[in-house]
Formats: C-alpha cells, structure tokens, sequence
C-alpha cells in the first residue's frame, strides 16, 4: 500500500471505527446502568415479598439469605427506601410501632452483576471486532475510485510523454533541416504542423482521459497519410515506403487518426529491417499498414499495457487500441517473427 493510500486508509478506519466503536461503548454503560437498575428492582421487590409473607405468617418468608429484626425509631423513612453496604442489600418497613429491618445478602446481587459485565463486554469485544473488520473492508473498498483515478492519470501522463515524442523528433529533424536549407519552407510546414499535433494530442488523451466520446467529421483520409508517410520518410531514409489510397470519406477524428498512424508508423520503422519496406493501402472499408520488419511472437498481446518485446514502454499500441475503441474502429495486428507485421484498421 502506497504512503498516500495508507494515510487515506487509516483516516477512513479511525472515523469509523472510532464512531461506531464510540456508540458501542456508550450503548454498553447505559444498557449496564438499566440492568443494574432492574436487578436492584428484583432485588426490593423480593425484600417487600418477604415481608409480607412474614407479616401474613406465612412460612414462606424464612430465607437463608434474608433476615429480619424489629426496629424502634422516632424518624419516619421513606417508603421506596433501600440501601447497599458492603455486604447486604438493606431496606426498613413499617411494622407495629417501630420499623421491620430486612437485610439480604448481597452475594446473589453481585455475581448476577458480575454476569452482566461480563455479558456486556463479551458483546461489546464482538461487536468492536465485527466492525473493525467492517471498518477495514468499507476503508479499503473507499480506496478504489482513488487508485482507480490515480492510474488513469498515471496512464494519462505516461502516455503523453510517449505520444510526445514522435512529433518532437520530427520537428528537431526539421529544425536540422532549416539550418542547412533556411529556404526550406517545407520544413517550416512541418515544424507548424507537429506544433498543432501536440496540442491536439493533449486534446485526444484528455479525451480518453475523461471518457468522453471523440468527434467525428467526415473525411478523406489520404492527405493526412500522404503527409505522415513523407514525415517518416524523412526520418527513415533508407526504408521504401509505399502508399496506397483510395478517396473515400469517413466520419473520423483527424486529430486521432493522425496520432494512430503516427505509432503504428512509428513502430513499422523503428522495428524495421534494413533496406525494409513500409506499405499503407486504404480501400474505405479497412486501412492496412505493413511492414518487413522484426515480427511479433505474441501479436494477440500487443494491446496490453506495458507489452513490448522489444524492450520499447509498450504504450503505443495501447493508446491505437483506445483511440480506435472510441471511434468504433476494429484493429487487429497479424505477425510473425522475422517476416513482417500487418496492422488492419477495420471502420465500422
């Protein structure tokens, strides 16, 4: 556990815990106090029986625990009176002139206590670790939404850092570029065009981020592969690169389609063979791009988060696989070692 969701945990346990642990001790003294009450009750109701067996000459008052003896006084005594020494429970009771002294032994009155605290606090230990466990399992469960946001931003940044760097290449190499040509104007095109980009990304992942869905235009998609495929050729002069486009529209995110081609682009050059070759066909119904690179052992992995065999983050094929799941495209990666990888975008 984390230093923060530790913090979060313990916080959350002690207000619970302490507050129902607070009810469960206070609830404990009153209910103890409202037996000790009703005992003591018991207690004088069998003192008056007594007396008046005794009164009445029944025989039914002569107890081993309770004794009597006639008391002259002057004073008049309450009748409810009934007091406790350290050994017998004691009440007087009017009797011809003077007062009858009843005494029971407390004994019977302190173990039947007894029993009850520790009724009470076998009760309260149950119901303190019953809610500890309660207090720990709602703690921990208030802890998801907080790791689950912390991730997403975790995710959110690292993928930002990763989708940051190809526009960032390609603007240095074009920055290169204008120092050994300052009349190179397409080079500055570029430069403005992967400023744009990485703002754009930041748009698309604060998107994803916030799971909102990303919006759609129609469009033809062959200027912008036309563009990404003369960036990469810049950038990987000795790999052949071939484009094939049909001019069909379709409702996409510009932005997010970029950033799409722009990895799987990306990954088609860097895993590369020498001399290799890169091909982008685009029919209206699918969009493949191909490669004569390293290959995958594990194609069907590729879209987990932090899969790489090539020691790479692993986070561009994740980032296509959420960017074509809100734009309902399907994609699937065909590969084999050593002979080359086909990513097939298919737009439903």
């Amino acid at each position: 556990m984390k230093p923060y969701e530790r913090s979060a945990f313990w916080r959350f346990f002690g207000v619970y815990f302490g507050s129902v642990g607070a009810l469960i001790l206070l609830s404990g003294h009153f209910y103890y106090h409202d037996r000790y009450e009703a005992l003591l009750a018991q207690m004088h109701f069998e003192l008056i029986d007594y007396a008046r067996a005794y009164k009445m000459g029944d025989a039914a008052y002569r107890s081993a625990t309770v004794t009597h003896r006639q008391v002259d006084m002057n004073r008049s005594i309450a009748i409810d009176n009934l007091s406790l020494t350290h050994t017998h429970i004691v009440k007087f009771i009017p009797h011809e002139e003077g007062y009858l002294r009843l005494q029971m032994e407390r004994g019977r009155f302190d173990a039947a206590l007894e029993r009850l605290r520790m009724h009470i606090l076998l009760i309260q230990l149950a119901l303190l670790l019953l809610f500890g466990f309660l207090s720990a399992w709602l703690a921990h469960s208030a802890l998801t939404p907080l790791r689950d946001t912390i991730s997403r931003l975790d995710a959110f940044s690292k993928d930002l850092i990763h989708d940051l760097n190809t526009p960032i290449t390609a603007i240095l190499l074009n920055v290169t570029l204008l120092r050994s040509t300052p009349s190179n104007t397409r080079a500055l095109e570029r430069i403005e065009s992967n400023a744009k980009r990485i703002v754009h990304l930041h748009e698309n992942l604060a998107t994803l981020l916030h799971e909102r869905p990303l919006l759609s235009a129609s469009i033809t998609p062959c200027a912008l592969l036309e563009e990404l495929m003369g960036t990469y050729r810049s950038l990987y002069p000795a790999l052949h690169f071939e484009l094939t486009c049909k001019a069909v529209a379709r409702p996409l995110n510009a932005d997010a389609l970029h950033q799409i081609i722009s990895a799987l682009l990306s990954n088609a050059c860097r895993y590369n063979k020498e001399g290799g070759s890169v091909q982008i066909a685009y029919d209206g119904e699918t969009l493949h791009v191909r490669d004569t690179g390293l290959g995958i052992a594990q194609s069907e992995r590729v879209f987990e988060r932090h899969f790489s065999e090539q020691g790479s983050s692993g986070l561009g094929l994740h980032i296509v696989k959420r960017l074509c799941d809100a734009m309902n495209i399907s994609v699937a990666v065909l590969s084999k070692p050593d002979e080359g990888t086909t990513v097939r975008l298919t737009f439903n």
